[in-house]
């Protein structure tokens, strides 16, 4: 499957090996390392998020060796710790904190959802797309001007965190 990057301050989305930067990185409003970074079947989920007020950094889709499961993972810029937001969400569906190991001190909350390998691809690819369609359900009933108001009252931003190539 194809990689995207989506520009936080316009959601363009380009390929990764495509040249079509957008108008921002060719003013400099924003460096590369800024782009979101989203698996070809989750780049609407990742618009939607953002447009709810939540900074996304990754939205991938990774296999568990001996391909036993697929992991669906929604990363954020943030650590959330307002569980009011992430209430009702479909089945399967939870939230986990990643930690990198290179920086202890920079914490953020992961969507995930852990699906089975079925024994076939068919149904394994039926699987993934009900299981992306639930989460787009959700996000969609997401009441937006409450998220970025419980948001911003938790102290979180609700605009892009952007880097100008100056900055770097």
């Amino acid at each position: 499957m194809a990689m995207f990057e989506i520009c936080p301050l316009c959601r363009h989305v380009r390929e990764e090996n495509e040249q079509n930067y957008c108008g921002c990185v060719r003013k400099d409003y924003i460096s590369e390392k800024d782009f979101i970074w989203a698996d070809e079947r989750l780049a609407g989920v990742a618009l939607k998020l953002m447009d709810k007020g939540f900074l996304v950094r990754a939205c991938l889709m990774d296999e568990i060796l001996p391909r036993t499961k697929t992991a669906i993972r929604i990363h954020f810029d943030k650590h959330y710790e307002v569980e009011s937001l992430f209430r009702e969400m479909p089945p399967d569906w939870h939230t986990e904190t990643f930690t990198p190991s290179d920086d202890k001190s920079f914490r953020h909350t992961v969507l995930v959802d852990y699906l089975e390998w079925s024994d076939s691809e068919e149904d394994m690819e039926g699987e993934l797309t009900l299981t992306i369609s639930n989460l787009e359900t959700w996000v969609e009933e997401l009441d937006g001007e409450a998220v970025k108001a419980v948001l911003t009252l938790a102290g979180y931003p609700v605009a892009p965190i952007t880097h100008k190539p100056d900055m770097l």
